[in-house]
């Protein structure tokens, strides 16, 4: 049961984000980008401390007919691995959703998670006044991000900083 709940956990981000995908065109920017992020109030506290090692990708989908960008990122706060994404509308910036999770293996068959908090349209929505995206300049400011518990029920964390892809 506990290791069916930790798989079901590092799905429910994918899930979310995948939900109502139509299509992708795969990775823009083959990993270019970069990101600052600290993460504070995390519950489990193993997602706290600022995030090295940071790698961020980007492609595009189309989610019930609009195209999205999806930017991805994976870091690490010593052994603790972090994986964030932020989904928004291509043309306008309007985010669509967003997740953060956090634990010794998050991207494992199956994921050892800590914690995940999500947001997203047609369920708990995003703070959008916490997420600033600037499409020309190619980067994702968060202030004060806090995002709902996905798994467990306690799980929170508040992000702050930036992501350019």
């Amino acid at each position: 049961m506990y290791r069916s709940a930790k798989y079901f956990a590092g799905l429910v981000g994918a899930a979310i984000l995948f939900t109502a995908c139509e299509g992708s065109t795969g990775p823009e920017d083959g990993g270019d980008g970069s990101a600052s992020l600290v993460v504070t109030a995390a519950s489990p506290a193993s997602g706290n401390g600022t995030l090295a090692g940071i790698t961020v990708s980007s492609d595009t989908v189309t989610i019930n007919g609009v195209l999205h960008t999806a930017v991805r990122l994976l870091g690490n706060v010593g052994a603790v691995e972090h994986s964030m994404s932020v989904y928004f509308a291509s043309a306008t910036g309007t985010i669509y959703s967003g997740n953060h999770t956090w634990g010794a293996n998050v991207d494992g068959a199956p994921p050892a998670v800590d914690g995940t908090v999500a947001c997203f349209t047609g369920g708990t929505p995003c703070n959008t006044a916490a997420i600033n995206v600037n499409r020309t300049a190619k980067t994702i400011t968060l202030t004060n991000l806090a995002m709902p518990a996905a798994f467990p029920a306690t799980a929170a964390s508040t992000i702050n900083g930036t992501i350019s892809w």
